[in-house]
């Protein structure tokens, strides 16, 4: 076993160029109240990538959206590396979680029988990027 001494490092494993990724992994966990229009047009943005971002460096992990609204649906699309994807939530308290590489988009479109109606919900995300900086 080697001594530590003011100039070296010490480290429970070996330590080498490589102990380190280039690139750190950041996190992102957020929980976000959703509220759109039931009118089945407006299209609601919950979720954009930066447009500078190389596709390399865009968000990687798990959405959940769940639906509180009483009378409206909601139309999830996700849009990741592997297109557009739709996803409906009937009813209250559906939920969908979308595990998700390269994330680019989230939009939700509300349908109701009441156009004036707001549909509600909670829209949550845990995601990863490596920072490309």
């Amino acid at each position: 076993m080697s001594s530590c001494s003011s100039s070296s490092f010490c480290c429970p494993v070996p330590c080498d160029k490589n102990f380190f990724p280039e690139q750190p992994i950041i996190g992102i966990k957020r929980c976000l109240p959703v509220k759109s229009v039931c009118d089945g047009t407006m299209v609601t943005t919950i979720y954009s990538a930066p447009a500078h971002i190389p596709d390399s460096a865009l968000a990687s992990g798990f959405i959940s959206l769940t639906n509180t609204s009483r009378d409206c649906t909601m139309e999830l699309t996700v849009t990741d590396d592997g297109g557009p994807m739709m996803y409906n939530l009937l009813a209250n308290g559906d939920s969908i979680v979308v595990e998700v590489s390269q994330l680019s988009l989230c939009t939700i479109v509300c349908t109701g029988t009441n156009v004036m109606d707001f549909c509600t919900g909670t829209f949550e995300i845990d995601l990863q990027y490596r920072s490309f900086v």
